[in-house]
């Protein structure tokens, strides 16, 4: 959530949940503060107090549909997520959060408090557009403009099988734009926003649809369980595609073999060899 302070910096949050929460600051020409944690018990009040202490800089972004068009309301997030353990104070006392925001009318937004002289990634989506990322390039002060272009995506539908032909209902399928889930190399962190992704849930015939979905290479993945049965297949998408998908859920494949010593031997003919065996698959 956001919440403006006063002009002499203070600030008032009434209401806050009982439960693990953290706050930072974003301000123009500075860097988005470490987070601070939000601890008390009901009807407790917590004084804190947040610094700002490097320069930052910002990123205008202008969004529009295909067809030229504003996104007005287009979901921004700008920054590295992570997925950390945030309970430890050595994590959050040196975590920043990304920036979290939205377009306006004119599908235009501003995303202060980022780190000079980076490349970050932009994810953007906006009502009936396909999730998308862009790696932007950062200026070492001041701020950057930035065009960006949502596409409506494709559409996938199809109809889940059980192996012996019988429909499956309730299974999850889930299309991961496989481009935009590629994490940072230099830190493999890139958790993305909920939004980057497409899931649906099959009917009682099976039967499924997806909209909007990333163009590109697209890995989509049918899971139903417990006892997990899953099916999966990469398919190649373009902007205004209507494909089909009919996965079959099984079980995975059995894998039969024999575990023997570094004289060929099994564990049925030396008591040598460590029994039972740890296998990883």
């Amino acid at each position: 959530m956001l919440f403006r302070s006063e002009r002499d910096g203070t600030f008032v949050l009434r209401d806050v949940p009982i439960a693990e929460n953290f706050l930072a600051a974003i301000a123009s020409s500075y860097r988005v503060s470490t987070l601070t944690p939000v601890q008390g018990v009901a009807g407790s009040t917590q004084q804190v107090r947040i610094e700002l202490r490097e320069p930052g800089v910002s990123l205008l972004g202008h969004v529009r549909k295909r067809d030229g068009t504003a996104a007005k309301g287009a979901r921004i997030v700008v920054g590295w997520r992570e997925f950390k353990p945030y309970h430890r104070e050595s994590v959050w006392s040196t975590s920043r959060p990304p920036v979290d925001t939205r377009c306006d009318e004119q599908g235009d937004f501003r995303a202060d408090g980022l780190t000079a002289d980076a490349v970050v990634p932009v994810w953007l989506c906006g009502e009936g557009t396909a999730p998308n990322k862009v790696m932007v390039s950062l200026p070492a002060t001041g701020s950057t403009s930035h065009h960006f272009t949502l596409t409506s995506g494709a559409t996938v539908r199809g109809r889940a099988t059980h192996a012996d032909g019988t429909p499956a209902a309730n299974v999850t399928i889930v299309a991961r734009a496989d481009a935009q889930f590629e994490p940072d190399r230099r830190t493999r962190i890139d958790e993305p926003p909920p939004f980057a992704g497409r899931t649906a849930t099959t009917n009682q015939d099976g039967r499924y649809e997806l909209h909007h979905v990333a163009p590109g290479e697209v890995t989509l993945f049918a899971i139903l369980q417990p006892p997990r049965r899953t099916a999966a297949i990469r398919l190649p998408l373009q902007d205004g595609d209507d494909e089909s998908w009919d996965p079959v859920l099984t079980m995975g494949e059995q894998i039969h073999g024999l575990v023997v010593d570094e004289r060929g031997r099994s564990e049925e003919h030396t008591s040598e060899l460590q029994s039972p065996c740890n296998l990883v698959c």
